[in-house]
């Protein structure tokens, strides 16, 4: 698998800086694998932000001295570094300010190429979709769903091949012997989430609905969560883990950054128990049949709500 690569604002600044010879490669080489080494200890926008400021101390530092017609800018460079020399409260302050601007904007482009500009790593993204609930009166949106509007949508949304419901709890995650706890976030899902993303586990495998109805207790992991607490064993599958004080057997790992909810670290199976919960934090997503229109299938999701408003005006009234 690919090593992550640095931001490439600050990596193509540092490149302006040091040059593409010899010298200039070893710098930017050396760099880029401190920053695979920061990857793997911290998360990326931070570790964005400690290479904008290594770029910066680096790249001033060491510099190439720019000849013919662009000479004159060495010169002012060192013009400007010796002057920062000698007001260090000055250059701590020059130097604090362009560290945090470039880390903002490191972090923004991260941000922007990671949702904008780069497809999103599932099966035929453009045909999936994210259902929330909207209040007609006050216009709020982005609402979660009720546990119970799972079936109402899938039966009444001939437009989507597939529906998947789930919701997120953080849990203290504990070995197989109960000891070395760590914050975890756990995405309890319907079974078939992964189907209706195009998901396929890294190793072993995912639970399904037989295994859901029957409450076995099986976990998906997350690739960094596999590597930091498992260091990448594949003998991983099949060892015990505890959630919310009870074991769960490890059955698969999902590839490097191929995730939803982004944020989770396990993935389990929602219980019969928890779907009849009335707590309203349910996210649902669906996959959009090849042949079908969104047009379509938003006009069906406004039937389900008129219908929903009608029988539960308690918990649906003015809800689209």
């Amino acid at each position: 698998m690919s090593a992550p690569r640095p931001p490439r604002p600050a990596a193509a600044l540092l490149r302006f800086l040091v040059g593409h010879g010899p010298d200039g490669d070893s710098i930017a080489g050396d760099l880029h694998e401190e920053y695979v080494a920061a990857r793997a200890r911290w998360s990326a926008v931070r570790s964005n932000v400690w290479y904008a400021v290594q770029t910066l101390r680096v790249g001033i530092r060491y510099a190439r001295p720019l000849r013919t017609a662009s000479g004159w800018l060495a010169g002012d460079l060192r013009h400007a570094t010796r002057g920062l020399a000698r007001d260090r409260g000055f250059s701590a302050a020059v130097v604090l300010t362009l560290a945090l601007a470039i880390g903002a904007g490191t972090a923004i482009f991260s941000v922007v190429d990671g949702v904008v500009l780069r497809p999103l790593p599932f099966e035929d993204p453009d045909r999936l979709y994210r259902i929330w609930a909207r209040d007609r009166e006050s216009g709020r949106t982005g609402m979660d769903l009720l546990y119970s509007d799972l079936a109402p949508i899938r039966d009444g949304v001939t437009s989507f091949e597939s529906v998947s419901m789930l919701s997120l709890a953080p849990r203290a995650l504990l070995d197989e012997r109960g000891e070395n706890p760590e914050d975890v976030v756990v995405a309890r899902t319907t079974p078939d989430l992964f189907g209706t993303l195009g998901i396929q586990p890294l190793i072993g495998r995912v639970y399904d609905e037989r295994e859901a109805r029957s409450g076995a207790r099986l976990a998906v992991l997350s690739h960094e969560l596999w590597q930091r607490r498992f260091g990448g064993d594949p003998d991983a599958i099949g060892r015990m883990v505890h959630l919310e004080l009870r074991g769960f057997e490890i059955v698969g790992v999902l590839p490097r950054g191929v995730a939803y909810p982004f944020e989770a670290d396990v993935w389990r199976a929602l219980t019969p128990e928890e779907m009849e919960d009335d707590d309203r934090e349910a996210r649902v997503v669906a996959r959009l049949a090849a042949s079908a229109s969104p047009v379509t299938a938003v006009a069906e999701l406004d039937a389900v709500a008129t219908s929903l408003a009608e029988e539960r005006p308690e918990t649906h009234a003015d809800l689209g």
